[in-house]
């Protein structure tokens, strides 16, 4: 048997989802489905998305690695920037700009 393809399972499942929807919001008082945690931000990114912070390109976040202007750690062939010196780097920009 293909999935959805047999009428009578198919109307029993609905009600059967219906059902536990008005038993949720009569005892919890919940209408709306719950929505799914976001995973913790991680304290380290890579050089994408510090580039996507910043609003500069991959190469220049890593040429500004190599000339030590952002701190980050090398691991294997790539890099990780901990978000709170993309924060500095990002302000060291600013005040030079200014």
């Amino acid at each position: 048997m293909t999935r959805g393809t047999d009428v009578e399972l198919t109307n029993v499942l609905t009600a059967l989802h219906l059902a536990s929807l008005d038993w949720r919001s009569a005892a919890t008082g919940i209408v709306k489905p719950s929505t799914a945690e976001l995973e913790p931000r991680s304290e380290w990114i890579g050089t994408r998305q510090a580039a996507d912070l910043l609003g500069i390109s991959d190469r220049a976040v890593r040429k500004a690695i190599v000339e030590k202007r952002l701190a980050a750690t090398s691991i294997g062939q790539g890099y990780r920037v901990r978000r709170e010196d993309v924060e500095h780097y990002r302000s060291a920009r600013r005040s030079r700009a200014a």
